[in-house]
């Protein structure tokens, strides 16, 4: 389940991605979810790596989602960083 009114295309993908990574958890994914407070693991932290790295035109890496752990936080840093190329 995820929440409507995404602010851009860097926050809708980040929720699409852990909604998929966290679907059978059943969690309710907001800009404020912690993923691994959701229940991720560090392995499916990398399949989320993963899935954004094909859909988003930036880099991202596990470190990014192991410092910016939330969904609204990770999107902030893939913002940042695609302004900055």
């Amino acid at each position: 389940m995820t929440t409507m009114g995404f602010r851009d295309v860097y926050e809708e993908a980040v929720i699409d991605a852990f909604v998929r990574s966290l679907a059978d958890s059943g969690a309710v994914v907001t800009p404020a979810s912690d993923f691994f407070l959701l229940g991720g693991t560090s392995v499916l932290g990398a399949q989320l790596v993963a899935s954004l790295r094909q859909t988003l035109p930036v880099k991202v890496t596990i470190r990014d989602l192991f410092r910016a752990r939330s969904a609204g936080a990770l999107a902030d840093v893939l913002r940042a960083r695609a302004a900055q190329s």
